[in-house]
């Protein structure tokens, strides 16, 4: 059996090449032939797929775990990750961690997810998309950043962005239905988790054919981080303050510029449509999750 390790070399403070060597030990003890291949910035991985392999392991981010999704090929083989980015919200979704005993018991075992796939445009991704205030944070982090980052890294952007965005109106029509044309903020999401520790749509199940999107209309920063504030205290957004919705299409658009980010890093500024791809991935996670 072949594998494949996409290893993020500033993930993890550095630390993920190790993990790769040591992971590398563990699968060939359980019967695979495995080689690492270390990420460069802005790298397409098409080319690490030209020949069928059994098992793919992404050790890195949610970034880097979206580049290797939009890189496999159709009938993609399972999926196992060492969460070692900053966020990790799959991986908190999923109940993953650098166990490396454990993940390789659960491949033995043939334990996995299989979570739906979302497209935005031409672009997959697994966990969210974020237009408005939350996407202005990537967008100015993408320009910005520069080898690795924590937790604190992201107080400059998020600090410029709250000075600087104006909160342009979004239209959102969802399954061909007009919703509004006056939101501030659009989350589409596969998953209850958001951006770490908070909680947006604790209903939201990655293996139902849905999303879930959340609709916000404030156009107040300190309003917004209030919500985010609540979602991480109590684990949900309050209801009397969003819209939450489920569907399996959406179409945003607005009048003006506004960011939108997939799963954690900027992708492009609206028009975008968000549709259910219909393909769904297996990634290897304990069978006590549901």
């Amino acid at each position: 059996m072949i594998a494949r390790i996409v290893a993020n070399p500033i993930s993890g403070g550095g630390r993920s090449m190790d993990l790769a060597d040591r992971l590398r030990g563990h699968l060939e003890k359980i019967g695979y032939t495995a080689s690492i291949y270390a990420t460069q910035a802005e790298e397409r991985f098409e080319a690490l797929f030209d020949q069928a392999c059994d098992l793919v392991a992404v050790i890195g981010g949610d970034g880097t775990i979206n580049r290797v999704l939009n890189a496999l090929p159709d009938n993609p083989p399972p999926l196992a990750i060492v969460p070692t980015g900053t966020a990790n919200v799959l991986a908190r979704e999923l109940g993953l961690s650098a166990n490396l005993e454990a993940l390789c018991d659960w491949i033995e075992k043939g334990w996995f997810r299989e979570m739906d796939t979302l497209l935005c445009d031409e672009r997959r991704f697994l966990l969210m998309a974020g237009a408005g205030l939350d996407a202005e944070v990537t967008r100015r982090i993408a320009l910005s950043r520069k080898g690795r980052w924590s937790f604190l890294s992201y107080a400059r952007p998020i600090l410029q962005a709250i000075r600087g965005y104006s909160f342009p109106p979004i239209k959102l029509v969802l399954d061909d239905h007009l919703i509004t044309e006056t939101a501030s903020a659009v989350v589409i999401t596969n998953v209850a988790t958001y951006g770490g520790p908070m909680r947006i749509a604790p209903d939201a199940d990655p293996c139902d054919g849905r999303f879930e999107v959340c609709v916000i209309r404030s156009r107040s920063a300190l309003r917004f981080l209030l919500l985010l504030a609540h979602a991480f205290l109590f684990k949900r957004l309050p209801e009397s303050k969003v819209q939450l919705l489920q569907g399996q299409r959406v179409a945003l658009t607005s009048p003006e510029p506004v960011p939108l980010q997939l799963d954690g890093d900027f992708f492009k500024t609206l028009p975008v449509t968000v549709a259910m791809d219909g393909r769904k991935v297996r990634i290897v996670a304990p069978r006590s999750q549901t």
